[in-house]
């Protein structure tokens, strides 16, 4: 059967910059285990913009949950949920917080 090739940098526990104390690493890997084939720039760039969507989605979430008021577009770009953040009290809450 075909096999894959990945190669490693290897790990310099040292910090010792030296080429002669590097060895390159291969590992063997069964081309129908590798789920995702694209390049690393676009691994990277689909890495990049699903941190990016979960950063939106948690600042949404937050907003909801400790801001009383709805995120416009016309709102300041620098806030943020955890900047603009006010108490609500809420009926039954056990929030040390009063």
């Amino acid at each position: 059967s075909e096999q894959a090739v990945i190669k490693t940098e290897p790990l310099d526990v040292n910090d010792n910059n030296s080429e002669d104390d590097e060895e390159e690493v291969k590992v063997q890997i069964d081309p129908s285990q590798i789920q995702v084939k694209v390049s690393a720039e676009e691994l990277n760039r689909r890495i990049e913009a699903f941190i990016s969507r979960k950063r939106d989605q948690n600042n949404m979430f937050n907003i909801q949950e400790f801001c009383s008021h709805q995120h416009f577009e016309n709102e300041d770009e620098n806030s943020c949920a955890r900047v603009d953040a006010i108490v609500i009290a809420r009926k039954d809450s056990k929030s040390h917080v009063k």
